[in-house]
């Protein structure tokens, strides 16, 4: 029997999420081509160089310079995107072992909404739709590991004996004599002998 026919509807479903994460991560959170309200358009810049002159946009209009600041941290968000998987190591880890703690992996699920959301809200402007779908398989993981069991469903092995069934009682055979007893004799029939 494969492993994955041992997994109950919650773990079928934090598999399945997991995936969805796993390739939401390959792709840019961020919408580089994506202008703001000013028409400044500070996604086309290299940012780290940007935020060095953001002081001297900020002489011209303090909003610009909080533009730059917001961009700059979404950009930096993207950046660090891989370490929302590290939340979900332990509960990825639990799919394949026969028993883990449910409260451990329900709350590092749960980590890993909290840090996708927050992530979402900081980078607001700057994000396209892909973190969106992230949070929401974010969600659909943690609900997956409140209704997986901490242990797979073993079936019970049927026991198969394969000696052959005894059908007659073994007869007996005087010591003395040799003559054959019914099993359940206590003399022998012809000489007497206790059996």
């Amino acid at each position: 029997m494969t492993l994955y026919k041992k997994w109950d509807t919650g773990k079928s479903i934090m598999f399945v999420s997991g995936i969805i994460m796993l390739i939401v991560l390959f792709t840019t959170w961020f919408n580089m081509g994506k202008w703001d309200k000013n028409g400044l358009g500070v996604a086309q810049y290299f940012f780290k160089e940007l935020k060095d002159f953001k002081d001297i946009f900020s002489l011209f209009d303090k909003d610009i310079a909080k533009q730059i600041d917001a961009a700059h941290f979404s950009y930096t968000i993207n950046n660090l995107k891989w370490l929302l998987l590290l939340p979900i190591a332990y509960p990825i880890a639990c799919l394949f072992r026969t028993n883990h703690k449910k409260s451990l992996c329900c709350l590092s699920a749960l980590a890993t909404v909290v840090l996708s959301a927050l992530a979402l809200v900081f980078g607001f402007h700057y994000f396209n739709i892909v973190p969106w779908i992230f949070v929401i398989a974010s969600v659909i993981f943690f609900f997956g590991t409140t209704m997986a069991s901490s242990s797979f469903n073993l079936e019970p092995k049927q026991i198969v004996n394969n000696a052959p069934a005894i059908t007659a009682k073994a007869a007996a055979f005087c010591t003395q004599c040799g003559a054959q007893n019914k099993s359940d004799a206590k003399f022998c029939s012809k000489c007497g002998t206790p059996l």
